[in-house]
């Protein structure tokens, strides 16, 4: 807190950005973490009750093993034609995937956000250890000039320690995402192409 006290004007805006950074991180972790995805056996017994038409052991299956998916399930296992099932899979996906997305946007503007206000807070730190030094008319103490100077970095210290990890979680969720995404698409359509060729034979 006493370096927080003595970085200057932006270490509290930048206090309170790592609190909102660490709460999203915090609350995404715990999204992905509880996503629970169907694995190699679970999804190829989802995928044969789904070509049999059994829509209970489908949804029986999907609770048990994915239970964020069963409104997916439910609509490849519903009874419209096919392009109706495929449109309503892909909003299904969709809607999956935006779910996991949200607030990784305030995610990634704090990890570009943090360096620059931190970087500001150097420069206006800067700015008035000079502006100090230049009313001493040349009586110049190099010692307080050392210190203003620690002092204005500290800033720029403080937006690199949120910047940071922040960079590192908002790299790890999204592609965490991009698998899920790519899961989800291909269980929908493989679930697709064997309605279609059940259908056709």
């Amino acid at each position: 807190m006493s370096w927080i006290a003595q970085g200057g004007i932006m270490t509290w805006p930048l206090l309170a950005l790592s609190v909102v950074a660490l709460a999203i991180v915090i609350d995404r972790g715990i999204a992905f973490s509880t996503l629970r995805l169907p694995n190699t056996a679970e999804e190829a017994a989802i995928l044969d009750a789904l070509r049999k038409g059994d829509k209970e052991a489908a949804r029986a299956l999907t609770e048990s093993s994915a239970p964020a998916l069963q409104p997916l399930i439910e609509a490849l296992g519903s009874d419209e034609p096919a392009a109706v099932r495929e449109c309503d899979a892909a909003i299904r996906v969709e809607e999956v995937v935006r779910s996991l997305d949200r607030r990784l946007g305030i995610l990634a503007l704090a990890t570009r956000a943090a360096p620059l206000m931190g970087l500001l807070g150097t420069i206006l730190g800067i700015i008035l250890t000079f502006s100090h030094l230049s009313s001493l008319h040349g009586a110049v103490d190099m010692s307080s000039l050392a210190e203003g100077i620690w002092q204005a970095l500290i800033a720029t210290a403080i937006g690199l320690f949120i910047a940071i990890p922040s960079v590192f979680a908002h790299h790890a969720f999204v592609r965490r995402e991009e698998f899920v995404a790519f899961s989800l698409a291909r269980l929908a359509n493989m679930a697709l192409a064997r309605a279609s060729i059940g259908e056709t034979s």
